[in-house]
């Protein structure tokens, strides 16, 4: 199951490690070989455990792209 921290250093799409027999949020048949950032603000990040078909998924996936809310800067999550 995805985990919430509390306040975190991570970026969106970063990964910390991965507890031992973890298994995968959308494979639960499947040991999670990533925790991966979701959504990240000033409370903490959501954390995704994911398998190496997840992990290819988001590694292949376009990049998110936006403009920050508080500097009007544009941004791109997910960097590969």
């Amino acid at each position: 199951m995805a985990e919430v921290t509390g306040p975190t250093r991570l970026l969106p799409g970063q990964s910390t490690n991965v507890p031992p027999n973890t298994m995968c949020d959308t494979h639960p048949d499947r040991l999670a070989i990533a925790r991966i950032a979701g959504e990240v603000d000033s409370f903490g990040a959501e954390l995704h455990d994911c398998c190496q078909e997840c992990v290819d998924e988001i590694k292949n996936a376009p990049p998110l792209t936006g403009t920050c809310d508080w500097c009007k800067t544009p941004n791109v999550f997910f960097e590969k």
